[in-house]
């Protein structure tokens, strides 16, 4: 039973390899693996136990022989199901993301040596893309450790601090880098309604945005970023760019998908 138990499980996770998961997911199937593997060491300890008591020695060898194959198949899958996570939209690790931003984005020799961060994802929300709120909201955490150590003295993150934004394009546009909220939040603002207008027919919700900091060659701060399409959107959910036409909601009306509004 209980080998059926696990056979079915692995099974799931086979058919879950290209399926689009949020992180509350990731984290229950971690959770349940770590039972598995609890279990199965449990299980192990009991046998060996027996084996030590005067039973089963010549079976002990070929059970161990049967675990061992099937574990080493289970921890494949599950690896593979861990790298397909990681290739889904918003699942990626930031050590997976290019160290330095693409050359059709900024030119290497423009790059102050020393002084590029290490770049994170942002997938764009509703609220990103908004023309009302002209902001590209950031990564508290992902801020706070890889860029603010990089400012020096006299740049008022809370003020707002002028900066070069570069798009996948090469595209420059200036916008301010500042706190939002008393540091709660911090993001891109100004310029960054000019960039969603640029690239209103190919940046939509659900899309990643991989953002570096960096200090060009005369010392100002600057930002690149590189834009990957998500292509794994369910049905319950409507792409949209902006500016929203009616046409779209039309669309999405007539396909009863809900537009998120």
């Amino acid at each position: 039973m209980e080998g059926d138990c696990d056979t079915q499980a692995a099974w799931t996770l086979l058919q879950l390899r290209n399926t689009a998961i949020d992180a509350e997911t990731a984290r229950q199937l971690r959770v349940q693996r770590r039972k598995i593997e609890e279990e199965r060491r449990n299980r192990n300890l009991t046998r060996q136990r027996r084996v030590f008591d005067g039973g089963l020695i010549g079976r002990q060898t070929k059970d161990e022989d049967h675990h061992r194959r099937y574990n080493n198949n289970n921890v494949g899958l599950l690896a593979r199901k861990e790298t397909a996570d990681r290739r889904l939209p918003g699942n990626n690790d930031d050590h997976q993301l290019p160290r330095y931003p693409p050359r059709t984005s900024v030119a290497r020799s423009l790059i102050q040596q020393g002084c590029c961060s290490e770049p994170f994802d942002k997938v764009l929300m509703t609220s990103d893309l908004s023309s009302h709120l002209q902001k590209l909201a950031l990564k508290r955490g992902k801020v706070t450790k890889l860029w603010l150590p990089m400012l020096e003295p006299g740049e008022d993150v809370v003020a707002g601090i002028k900066v070069r934004t570069y798009d996948w394009l090469g595209n420059r546009f200036d916008m301010t880098f500042k706190a939002w909220t008393d540091k709660r939040n911090y993001v891109l603002t100004s310029g960054w309604l000019r960039l969603c207008e640029t690239h209103k027919d190919t940046m939509a919700v659900g899309d990643r945005v991989v953002i570096w900091m960096f200090r060009d060659t005369s010392n100002r701060i600057c930002f690149a970023l590189s834009l990957i399409k998500n292509n794994n959107l369910g049905r319950g959910e409507c792409r949209k760019s902006l500016p929203e036409s009616e046409s779209r909601r039309a669309e999405c009306r007539s396909n009863n998908i809900s537009p998120n509004y």
